[in-house]
């Protein structure tokens, strides 16, 4: 039961988070900064907290860790 739980929400969880979401959030798992993201995905500061916002409601979560850890848990990203 536990395991049709997870699978359901993961399914929902990649099908809410867009690419570039789930690219940033990658990122966010391996520690890189907003300013850090920003550089790399040549994008300005805000996008990048802006995707954060997005990926926080969709994931119901509230920091940064919370939602790398959920991703992690999921299977969203490795």
């Amino acid at each position: 039961m536990l395991m049709e739980v997870r699978e359901t929400r993961k399914l929902l969880c990649t099908e809410a988070l867009t690419p570039r979401e789930l690219e940033v959030l990658g990122l966010v798992a391996d520690g890189m900064s907003n300013r850090e993201i920003a550089r790399l995905l040549n994008v300005k500061k805000p996008t990048v907290g802006s995707h954060l916002r997005n990926i926080y409601q969709k994931l119901y979560c509230r920091t940064r860790a919370h939602a790398a850890v959920t991703a992690l848990r999921l299977g969203i990203i490795n």
